[in-house]
C-alpha cells in the first residue's frame, strides 16, 4: 500500500499538469513510472516519484502560499514515514 499510494497519486495528479503545464511534462511522469512498473512491480515506486519535479512544479502552482509552508513541511513527514514503515523488523 505505500509503494502504490504515490504513484496513484502521481498519475492522477498527471492530467491536470497536462492541462496546466503542457503535455510533455505529463509523459514525463508517465514513462517515468511504467518501466519500473512494468520490470519490477510497485516496489520502489515511492522512491521513483520523489525525483518526478513537475509534480512539485504543480503543486507550487496550485497551492496557496499561506498553506505552502504547511505543505512544505508534511510532505518530508510523509516520506519519512513511509520509510519507518516500510523497513524490516517495523511492527505496524
Amino acid at each position: 500500500m505505500l509503494n502504490i499510494l504515490p504513484f496513484v497519486l502521481a498519475v492522477a495528479v498527471s492530467i491536470p499538469i497536462a492541462w496546466r503545464l503542457g503535455l510533455a511534462y505529463s509523459m514525463l511522469i508517465l514513462l517515468t513510472l511504467l518501466p519500473p512498473l512494468l520490470a519490477g512491480g510497485w516496489l520502489s515506486m515511492a522512491r521513483l516519484t520523489v525525483t518526478l519535479f513537475p509534480i512539485y512544479i504543480f503543486l507550487a502552482l496550485t497551492i496557496p502560499e499561506k498553506h505552502r509552508t504547511g505543505v512544505l513541511a508534511l510532505l518530508p513527514c510523509c516520506r519519512a514515514w513511509e520509510q519507518v514503515c516500510s523497513s524490516p523488523g517495523v511492527l505496524y
